[in-house]
């Protein structure tokens, strides 16, 4: 997840990433963007 500001919407945003990790390569699932930082950030510690 990454947190950045997007001029466009003129808003925080957060990036979210499903990713797979092999010892050979990182396959991307899915990628998606969302305004709800509260929902996905609520349960994460400093």
């Amino acid at each position: 997840m990454r947190r950045y500001y997007d001029r466009t919407l003129g808003q925080e945003m957060l990036l979210r990433v499903v990713a797979e990790d092999s010892a050979m390569e990182t396959i991307v699932i899915t990628v998606y963007k969302t305004s709800q930082l509260s929902r996905y950030l609520k349960d994460l510690t400093p």
